[in-house]
């Protein structure tokens, strides 16, 4: 979590303010939000561990809809066995919020 003191501030804080509001205006699709995730994170060089961290910190907060969010635009970017574990993680996730054909 540490990593994220060393990025720009303004620019985490556009991500996770977009994506809350998203799944807000978007309460019945889980996935909302995801695509702009990745978008802003590619565009601003922001990788799947930041996101990965970002989540924890959704889920630490009881953000369960953004932390899926968080987590899916982490495994969509990312290699090997962390996009592995992020696949996984949503899908727990999903089913959790009772998204089980997300979760497949």
């Amino acid at each position: 979590m540490r990593e994220l003191i060393f990025m720009d501030l303004d620019m985490i804080n556009k991500l996770v303010f977009d994506v809350v509001e998203s799944v807000r205006k978007n309460e019945d699709e889980p996935g909302a939000g995801v695509e702009f995730a990745v978008q802003f994170s590619r565009k601003n060089g922001i990788s799947p561990d930041y996101l990965l961290n970002i989540a924890k910190i959704c889920d630490s907060k009881g953000m369960f809809r953004e932390e899926y969010v968080f987590m899916k635009a982490c495994a969509l970017l990312g290699e090997g066995g962390q996009r592995v574990e992020a696949y996984f993680l949503s899908g727990v996730l999903a089913y959790f919020m009772g998204r089980k054909e997300n979760a497949l």
